[in-house]
C-alpha cells in the first residue's frame, strides 16, 4: 500500500498499472512461473524510480 501511495504522488498512470498487477496477483491462483517474474519486475521498477526517475515516461513533470 505504501508503494501505491508513493506512486500516486508521482503518477496516477503508474499507480494504476502497479495496482492492477498487484490485484491480479492476489486474485489469480498462485503460479511461481508468473509470480516470481512479476515480483521481480515490480522491484525493478521501484529501483529504477529510486535511481533514475527520468527514465520512466510520465513520472516526472516536463521541464519548463
Amino acid at each position: 500500500m505504501t508503494m501505491l501511495v508513493a506512486l500516486d504522488v508521482m503518477s496516477l498512470f503508474w499507480m494504476s498499472v502497479v495496482g492492477v498487477l498487484a490485484c491480479a496477483q492476489k486474485l489469480l491462483p498462485a503460479k511461481n512461473a508468473i509470480d516470481v517474474p512479476l515480483a521481480l519486475a515490480i522491484v525493478g521498477l521501484g529501483l529504477v524510480i529510486v535511481i533514475a526517475p527520468s527514465l520512466i515516461p510520465g513520472l516526472t513533470p516536463p521541464m519548463m
